[in-house]
């Protein structure tokens, strides 16, 4: 498509052993707005009565301890979530108009942009608030086919033993054991006059036990979580698409749940992965890159992706690796790595490179038995950037498009609540595909607003691969 948004990458960050290294940074912050009055907060899960003004935005996680909201007053933790959220998003609309002189012209552009950004980040923490008694592989599939009947698409969905006749081992041997079976399911939007095509795909692991490589039970609670990553791109696609995409956007959902039985995968137990690879299994805890394994190399084969994102709680190691507030991106494009980090002071959604050195890094899932295991033999070796390597190994490091994965596993919740996170950061991050002109303006991609903020240096070349 035309704008200036393209799957381009820039110069890379390389073996410390190489000459030329290049280590894109850029500083952090986050912009202040003047007042902005807050809008009523709507009923369910996590809702609370709307807090009367606010004034700035520090953070995309506040709920009136560290961060957030300043000098809003919030009274409790809980109370007042959405109307945190929606003055995030009426806060970074009011940045937009006054810096870049956009003028609201109603309902049908930056009202009707934010009602459908805050309900689909809404959407994303809803599904993750609910238990898994409720929210299991057979509720998320009906939310996701809700969505595509609001937006007029019909579902392509593959469950239970056609995923294993088909060949996505990983998925399969996830969610085997558990009583609501496994699926892929995919949302494709593909408009006419498409130029490129972007698949977003999400780790959808409605409850992780750890499998026979059980949990604790101080670290199990909580793991209703696990499909963070599904919940937000199901969010961010259905606001992408009402707000209207110009080119081919596919959401594929990679959904299981990690339970015990029976038929569960074992430790040593090797499977065949949509990839045509096989993995030996060490950590049947190390999960949810099998699926999104599965996931990212059908996005590739497939749906021919030109630009590939998963998104997941993959890594208790994130939130050690990047803190509680950012979330973590490794992308084998240093344009790309950039734009993740624009995008993500723009909307709220903070995020931070990880390594990337898959020559250093991926000798951790060296097998004796199959092309590599699942579980990292060092885990003081940058366990997130492994982690995210595994995925990209089933697409190939030498593919030739653009592959970028964010780890939400920290900033997916605030204490007992689930914050949206992820769909702020799509919006913004591939808002040069839109035809709202908010997002637009707040794509970093091929943006006037970077030359305001400053750059780092890149050409061309493609980052160098193993």
């Amino acid at each position: 498509m035309g704008g200036g948004f393209r799957g381009v990458s820039g110069r890379g960050r390389h073996s410390p052993h190489s000459k030329g290294q290049h280590f894109p940074r850029e500083r952090m912050y986050v912009w202040q707005v003047p007042e902005v009055g807050m809008p009523s907060a709507h009923s369910g899960p996590g809702s609370g009565p709307p807090a009367p003004r606010a004034r700035g935005v520090s953070s995309r996680r506040g709920l009136g301890r560290k961060a957030g909201l300043t000098d809003s007053g919030w009274r409790r933790q809980a109370e007042g979530f959405w109307c945190n959220l929606e003055a995030r998003c009426r806060a970074m609309w009011n940045f937009l108009w006054l810096e870049r002189g956009v003028t609201d012209t109603g309902e049908t552009t930056a009202g009707h942009c934010l009602t459908n950004a805050t309900e689909g980040v809404r959407l994303a923490a809803r599904i993750v608030d609910t238990p898994c008694n409720e929210m299991n592989t057979d509720t998320f599939l009906e939310e996701i086919k809700k969505v595509g009947k609001d937006l007029g698409i019909t579902p392509t969905i593959i469950r239970d033993e056609q995923l294993k006749a088909r060949g996505f081992g990983g998925i399969y041997g996830v969610g085997k054991a558990a009583v609501h079976p496994p699926a892929l399911a995919v949302l494709s939007h593909t408009p006419e006059g498409a130029t490129q095509t972007i698949a977003w795909v999400g780790k959808g692991i409605v409850y992780d036990t750890g499998g026979l490589s059980i949990k604790g039970k101080t670290t199990m609670p909580g793991m209703k979580r696990d499909c963070g990553g599904a919940a937000a791109i199901l969010g961010a696609f259905r606001a992408a698409i009402k707000q209207g995409f110009k080119d081919n956007l596919h959401a594929v959902f990679c959904l299981a749940e990690n339970s015990v039985g029976p038929n569960a995968t074992r430790p040593d137990d090797i499977h065949l992965l949509y990839s045509g690879k096989t993995v030996e299994i060490n950590n049947t805890d190390a999960e949810g890159r099998l699926v999104l394994a599965d996931g990212v190399s059908y996005a590739s084969k497939d749906l021919g992706a030109d630009i590939i994102l998963d998104m997941a709680t993959l890594t208790g190691a994130q939130g050690i690796a990047t803190g509680k507030y950012h979330a973590a991106v490794l992308t084998n494009s240093a344009e790309w790595e950039a734009a993740c980090v624009k995008a993500g002071r723009r909307c709220g959604d903070l995020v931070h490179p990880l390594v990337y050195c898959p020559e250093l890094h991926f000798s951790e899932f060296t097998s004796a038995v199959a092309d590599m295991k699942n579980s990292v033999a060092d885990r003081d070796n940058s366990p997130s950037s492994c982690a995210g390597l595994f995925i990209a190994s089933h697409i190939g490091f030498d593919w030739p498009g653009v592959w970028v994965h964010v780890d939400i596993a920290a900033p997916v919740h605030a204490g007992e609540r689930a914050t949206g996170f992820g769909v702020a950061l799509l919006l913004a991050l591939f808002g040069r595909a839109s035809e709202d002109p908010l997002l637009n303006l707040v794509s970093p991609l091929g943006c006037e607003m970077d030359a305001q903020e400053g750059d780092v240096e890149r050409d061309s070349k493609r980052r160098r691969l193993v």
